[in-house]
């Protein structure tokens, strides 16, 4: 019998600066072979990830030795606490955790590093990973129409 490795998802939907958000610290920290990216299409979620994965149904959603979490500020600790790589937060986060402004500046700047992501930026994404153009399309605008 062979081994197969044991493979964590991050549940992400492109549009979602939350999601992008953990998906770029994810990126940062360099681990791209350790947590496989899942797509989730947020107008039509599958009724397999409410039931299965994620019942709040919501993204960013990461699956972890068997263990289900999402809030994407609460995944970047994680992503600092159990994953090799650069730090994403500082340290003394660990002993103020959520008032420490300098966590609190961090998790800002890895937002704003998602916002600067074009649309065009989204298609080269979307195509590179072998997304229809047609679905980026239409998230793109359903996102700004929430704005």
């Amino acid at each position: 019998m062979e081994n197969v490795a044991v493979v964590d998802v991050l549940y992400i939907s492109l549009v979602c600066p939350y999601a992008q958000r953990v998906w770029i610290a994810r990126n940062y920290k360099g681990l791209e072979a350790e947590i496989e990216v899942v797509p989730i299409d947020i107008r039509d979620k599958p009724q397999w990830y409410m039931e299965k994965v994620y019942q709040p149904g919501r993204v960013p959603c990461l699956e972890h030795n068997g263990k289900v979490m999402g809030e994407s500020l609460d995944l970047l600790y994680y992503l600092d606490d159990y994953f090799t790589g650069p730090q994403l937060l500082p340290e003394v986060r660990k002993k103020l955790v959520g008032t420490d402004p300098g966590a609190l500046q961090t998790a800002s700047e890895i937002t704003t590093c998602t916002a600067v992501l074009s649309s065009q930026d989204l298609l080269s994404l979307g195509g590179l990973l072998g997304w229809p153009v047609s679905e980026v399309n239409m998230d793109m605008r359903l996102c700004a129409n929430w704005v």
